[in-house]
């Protein structure tokens, strides 16, 4: 590493910049340099030889992604080709045409779900599924009951959890116990109708894997190095 680096970072910093290539969970509080530290953890890996086209930078939105690239792009200012930043939307999303081409998926409507049309739907389901006494009470309290539900399918699908499982984990009480039934009727509403949420970006790639051992095979060992910023 270059000496005027030695001098910006913490010997803490230094150790994750310099560390030998394995498996590392860094935490660290908001404004603590975690981000300029993942930049440099970079830069020292290409000037070890490792190639920026084997290398994947993962970020949680879009907003972090263009901050990231432009912080990488002035302290590794003197490689000559950077690895590409990506969302985790963004490399669902290209495993999901992928896994569309090999038949392991179907293709959708490329108009993405938002929250408010999932939340649309949600409701509409809720006046399906729910008996009389439940559904009064659901009418009187609608924001409770779509919060529940919207919140309740996210948790399902980011927790890679049944919706019993899942259920039983959040402790919500005799009153929510339809919010399995909504998971199932929602998806199978979605499905029938072609559409996806950015949260199905991972869930349906992460599901059609499981499902199919093979596309790990496919998918796999193209990257050398893989960092997550969150």
């Amino acid at each position: 590493m270059h000496p005027s680096n030695r001098i910006t970072l913490t010997e803490e910093q230094l150790r994750v910049v310099e560390a030998e290539p394995g498996h590392y969970v860094v935490t660290a509080v908001a404004g603590s340099g975690k981000t300029t530290t993942l930049a440099h953890r970079i830069n020292y890996l290409l000037d070890q030889g490792f190639s920026a086209k084997r290398i994947l930078i993962l970020m949680f939105n879009k907003a972090a992604k263009v901050d990231f690239a432009r912080k990488l792009k002035k302290i590794a200012a003197k490689q000559s080709l950077l690895p590409e930043v990506r969302t985790f939307h963004a490399m669902g999303y290209r495993l999901y045409l992928r896994f569309i081409q090999e038949g392991m998926l179907q293709s959708f409507n490329k108009q993405i779900l938002s929250e408010k049309e999932v939340d649309y739907h949600v409701w509409r389901l809720l006046n399906q599924i729910l008996d009389a006494v439940a559904l009064k009470d659901a009418k009187k309290n609608k924001k409770d009951y779509v919060e529940a539900g919207h919140q309740f399918i996210e948790s399902v699908k980011n927790g890679l959890r049944s919706p019993q499982e899942t259920l039983s984990n959040l402790g919500l009480g005799d009153k929510f116990d339809f919010l399995p039934l909504l998971f199932e009727t929602f998806e199978s509403w979605r499905k029938q109708n072609s559409r996806i949420s950015y949260t199905d970006m991972l869930f349906d790639t992460v599901i059609a894997i499981q499902h199919h051992p093979e596309l790990a095979q496919l998918v796999g060992n193209k990257m050398d190095i893989v960092l997550f910023d969150k």
